[in-house]
């Protein structure tokens, strides 16, 4: 065992008392890596604890919970039909928790249904159930709020680079170097519009005028005075310098923040893999890479062959190597590494691009909590363990499942009244 990977639940990566210590007890080499999905996904919710955009969001969730009936979701397609026939989305998403995808979809087909969705609750206010027209104005309100259009378009504007990084972290061929070496883009490119926020708040702000005069929305700034504590009280002369300073940077700030904080652990342990897969491996491993490389081969000591010397001149071997292919056909990951490595010309730098390939990235997709559902859904709560791990079994290998034949003759060893042997 070279790797193992879990969420961040304290009883599985606990330093003390967790799984991944336990093991480590026993197989010092067996790096633990935390979930990058589950990390993200972290790093998401904590940047989305900003007031206006927790506000936002749970505003979302009421929509979506309002339309999830048949119903209502009748005069939202009429509605669709009647106001932005060209629309790609046909009703608006859940904002779930374990679905990480549907946090991003959700924002978008808000965003791209919202006159139909004002539309929509205008009509079912005006309802004579009581219920139901009440939540409706009450929800009316809400999206009319300045703030949450505001909020609603920022989301939009940065779920659409994390979205990608979110994707690519949930593939299967996908290693450490790649997974670290993306997480880093985009922190940079968030970066960036950090630095140029007038412009890109400018853009936005754009939009959301666009969309308020449709709907003739006043944006307003809210009422400032010296002594607030409970909401933003920044200063400022305009609209759009107050939604600026109140919503957008500090979301982009706090964005950034987290995610450079959840995956600067994935950068100390690929600390010594680095020199494996250069950039431009015309120039020799600096000292500082050699002396990771060093501490990396000390610490898998137990796979390593020959002496420190031998393994120095691997290193240099290995980036002679690299020179002689295309810049475009440099290896970007552990597995194409591996398929441009000679194991038996350098058998050391093929072990650890093995193991670099080995650790893992995400434990686990999001369709993984939807595999659950299947195998234990909500009518068979009394599933024991022993038919849990076989539903599993059949989950996992399902192209190896067995024949009906197979089946009876196993069932057929137990004492019954029915002889199910088949003949």
């Amino acid at each position: 065992m070279r790797g193992q990977g879990y969420d961040g639940a304290a009883s599985m990566g606990g330093n003390f008392n967790g799984v991944q210590a336990y093991v480590k007890e026993l197989v010092p080499t067996a790096l633990y890596v935390h979930c990058a999905a589950h990390s993200l996904n972290l790093a998401v919710c904590n940047a989305c604890d900003l007031t206006s955009i927790r506000n936002c969001m749970g505003t979302t969730r009421r929509i979506y919970d309002f339309f999830n009936t048949p119903k209502r979701q009748t005069v939202l397609q009429t509605a669709i039909a009647d106001v932005i026939p060209e629309a790609h989305h046909v009703k608006i998403k859940q904002l779930c928790a374990t679905r990480w995808i549907e946090k991003h979809d959700s924002i978008s087909a808000l965003v791209e249904l919202f006159p139909a969705v004002i539309a929509s609750l205008e009509i079912i206010s005006e309802w004579s159930h009581k219920e139901t027209s009440s939540l409706a104005y009450q929800l009316l309100q809400a999206l009319r709020e300045p703030q949450f259009i505001v909020s609603l378009f920022t989301l939009h504007k940065l779920f659409r680079l994390s979205v990608i990084l979110c994707k690519t972290l949930q593939k299967e061929n996908i290693d450490l170097v790649e997974a670290v070496n993306l997480a880093e883009d985009t922190a940079a490119e968030m970066k960036a519009l950090r630095v140029n926020a007038e412009k890109t708040f400018a853009e936005i702000f754009a939009d959301v005028t666009k969309c308020t005069e449709t709907h003739e929305i006043e944006i307003r700034v809210p009422r400032i005075t010296s002594a607030q504590r409970h909401r933003c009280n920044v200063p400022s002369n305009s609209p759009e310098s107050y939604y600026r300073n109140a919503v957008f940077i500090p979301f982009l700030d706090g964005f950034i923040q987290h995610l450079e904080a959840r995956f600067i652990a994935y950068k100390y342990i690929l600390r010594g893999f680095q020199c494996l897969l250069p950039t431009d491996p015309s120039k020799p491993p600096s000292t500082d890479h050699l002396k990771g490389f060093h501490v990396l081969t000390e610490f898998y000591s137990a796979d390593m062959s020959g002496s420190t010397d031998n393994r120095t001149c691997e290193i240099n071997l290995w980036y002679r190597r690299l020179c002689r292919l295309q810049k475009t056909d440099l290896p970007k990951n552990a597995l194409e590494g591996i398929s441009a490595c000679h194991a038996e010309i350098l058998p050391n730098i093929y072990t650890l691009l093995l193991i670099l390939a080995t650790l893992p990235v995400s434990t686990c997709s999001e369709r993984f909590f939807s595999s659950f559902r299947r195998l234990k859904n909500y009518f068979r709560n009394t599933t024991a363990e022993t038919r849990m791990n076989g539903f599993a079994l059949l989950y996992i290998h399902r192209d190896l499942t067995p024949s009906v034949t197979d089946v009876l003759n196993k069932l057929s060893l137990k004492s019954r009244r029915l002889n199910l042997r088949l003949i």
